[in-house]
């Protein structure tokens, strides 16, 4: 099923009773899926399939050889990156959680520590 008809399908949700939430969920998931396609071509495919076909073409690509190796390492780190950003909940949940996070720590700055032995009544 190609691309198109699968976008077809999911723009023409709302008619066969979908909710709008739904409608929307599913578009923002059809569309992460297609960013996340472009990930491994970008970061696995292209590099290493150049580094492997450059032999066979009898070209010396040995200085650029360790873009394939950055680019290889990078990858786990990015693949979820298009999920987190365009999924509206997602994005939501994840600046809620840094908002927490940074409310904590202002918290914890402002309180004062006291030394037991120095508080102590002897």
């Amino acid at each position: 099923m190609t691309d198109y008809i699968r976008y077809k399908l999911v723009k023409e949700l709302p008619k066969h009773g979908e909710s709008a939430y739904t409608y929307k969920l599913q578009n923002q998931l059809f569309k992460a899926l297609v960013a996340q396609a472009f990930i491994p071509i970008t970061f696995l495919f292209i590099p290493i399939g150049l580094l492997f076909t450059a032999p066979i073409l009898h070209s010396d690509i040995e200085p650029a050889s360790f873009l394939a190796t950055i680019f290889y390492s990078m990858y786990p780190a990015v693949d979820p990156l298009p999920i987190m950003l365009i999924v509206a909940d997602y994005r939501e949940g994840m600046s809620e959680l840094f908002r927490n996070i940074i409310g904590k720590r202002s918290n914890n700055i402002g309180s004062s520590y006291t030394d037991p032995q120095v508080t102590s009544v002897s």
